[in-house]
């Protein structure tokens, strides 16, 4: 069973209760208080490392949580969740998970960490000229880009150089890729 089977199978709970969990009490507070912080800059100057991760429509819920609970387990002192729609809209993932941004891709200052989630929607944003542009440029700026799943084709169709991509099995589907 691959991880979009199962967590389909737990209805994505495994993933949504540390969200939730997060939507509310002294995370919301924190949250909102970086928000402030930001200064018409979706990335803010932070004392450590900062992290972008973009939300497009179907991408792999369990892909973003997983990368938000690394990327902060490992130091990024500010990990913010950029929308490639509307910035004040729930972007909706491939299990029906929808997760409030914390702003448009276009608002997004320099990170120092770029992260795409794979998913089913990752050929439709592929297509996108403003998705390309964004992670074009945003791409190029950060020190490393990560890619999940079909996303890892999105990054390099971009023009980011240096991809290292595995792959599941012999010949199977794109798992991760790392852009140096």
């Amino acid at each position: 069973m691959d991880r979009r089977a199962l967590l389909k199978t737990l209805g994505g709970a495994t993933i949504a209760a540390p969200m939730m969990a997060a939507s509310g009490g002294a995370a919301a507070c924190e949250a909102s208080a970086m928000v402030a912080a930001r200064k018409g800059s979706a990335v803010a100057q932070a004392d450590g490392p900062t992290a972008a991760i973009l939300l497009y429509p179907g991408f792999s819920a369990v892909d973003v949580a997983s990368a938000r609970q690394m990327l902060e387990s490992h130091g990024a002192s500010n990990v913010v969740l950029l929308s490639a729609g509307p910035p004040t809209a729930a972007v909706r993932s491939d299990i029906g998970l929808a997760i409030q941004p914390d702003a448009a891709m276009e608002a997004a200052g320099k990170a120092d960490m770029l992260f795409v989630p794979g998913g089913a929607g990752a050929r439709a944003a592929m297509a996108r000229a403003d998705v390309m542009a964004f992670l074009s440029g945003h791409g190029r700026a950060a020190r490393k880009v990560a890619a999940t799943g079909d996303a890892a084709l999105m990054v390099r169709k971009a023009g980011i150089i240096g991809a290292k991509i595995a792959r599941d099995g012999e010949g199977g589907s794109i798992t991760s890729a790392l852009f140096a």
